[in-house]
């Protein structure tokens, strides 16, 4: 276990490793076990606060995708730290373990803190999971919606396109010889097919 007030870099000498093998913040080098472990916390309740006024924001604004990124950026940043906890826990377990053995009380402590930091873990990867298959179902259905948009104007634009030939039929009827006929815009048209145009 480590020591009272141990330090981080002293922990991972004490047990063998280099401590630029530790991927954490550089604050955490010189700072306590402890002091590690709640500054990391502290960060994790922050990205929590951010992500809850980011979604505040976004309320009657922002898409369901929108809203969906934003937790997903938030949730990464939380595993990242969540990772770095379980870095220092099975730091301090190893150093229980060498120091006092598998059958002391610091060890025992110590493996129940990896224990739950490690179900913590499980937990913000299981959610990075569900965020990534909603992104990939969002993206589906937007890209979907998209085609029913563009094929909804591609039959609008043909609906006008056969309203506008009917209507130049039409006039047609009404006044055209030699199978010309004026469309209304100041401009003479040949129509084929027409019935009344030659």
């Amino acid at each position: 276990m480590a020591k009272r007030g141990q330090k981080i870099d002293e922990l991972y000498l004490d047990i063998g490793l280099n401590i630029a093998q530790l991927q954490l913040d550089f604050d955490t080098a010189g700072k306590t076990v402890s002091d590690s472990i709640a500054r990391l916390n502290s960060k994790a309740n922050n990205i929590h606060l951010k992500l809850d006024a980011d979604l505040a924001k976004l309320d009657g604004v922002g898409t369901e995708l929108d809203k969906i990124k934003v937790r997903h950026r938030a949730i990464n940043r939380e595993l990242d730290i969540q990772r770095q906890k379980e870095q220092i826990l099975a730091a301090v377990l190893q150093s229980a373990k060498k120091n006092d053995g598998v059958d002391g009380a610091s060890y025992r402590r110590a493996e129940s803190n990896l224990l739950r930091q490690q179900r913590t873990v499980a937990q913000t990867e299981a959610e990075v999971r569900k965020l990534n298959a909603r992104l990939k179902e969002s993206a589906v259905l937007s890209g979907t919606l998209g085609g029913r948009i563009s094929a909804g104007m591609t039959a609008a634009q043909a609906g006008c396109s056969e309203s506008h030939e009917r209507i130049q039929c039409a006039v047609c009827k009404d006044g055209c010889r030699y199978g010309y006929c004026g469309n209304g815009c100041g401009t003479v048209q040949h129509h084929q097919g027409c019935d009344a145009c030659g």
